[in-house]
């Protein structure tokens, strides 16, 4: 037979515990829903038709590739301090566009880096 002080105490470890776990949860659940959505992103972008440029990595490590067209298609802005990588970035997308350059016509850009 358990003694009243043994049950007790099994179960208020057991309560602390649960109690901990769903805590946890809480603190990690928005930012688990979050890096799902991203990631379930990315696995889209990756997969659509055509030319890619990987453009780095996610914070937890998942690669960052996106549709070439995306990218030159759209008008953007990249802010950051000196040393930061703008110019690398913005290279990244050119590059990619002079090697494949004899399948893509009319296709032009422009880059100001001040």
């Amino acid at each position: 037979m358990i003694t009243l002080w043994a049950r007790d105490r099994l179960t208020g470890r057991r309560l602390k515990q649960k109690t901990r776990q769903y805590l946890e949860k809480l603190e990690h659940g928005p930012v688990l829903a979050s890096r799902s959505a991203a990631t379930d992103l990315l696995k889209q972008m990756a997969s659509e038709p055509g030319p890619k440029v990987s453009v780095g990595k996610t914070l937890w490590g998942e690669p960052v590739v996106v549709p070439l067209l995306d990218l030159v298609k759209a008008c953007g802005l990249t802010t950051g301090g000196m040393g930061a990588g703008k110019t690398m970035f913005a290279m990244l997308p050119i590059a990619e566009m002079i090697r494949l350059l004899p399948g893509l016509k009319n296709m032009s850009f422009g880059v100001l880096d001040a």
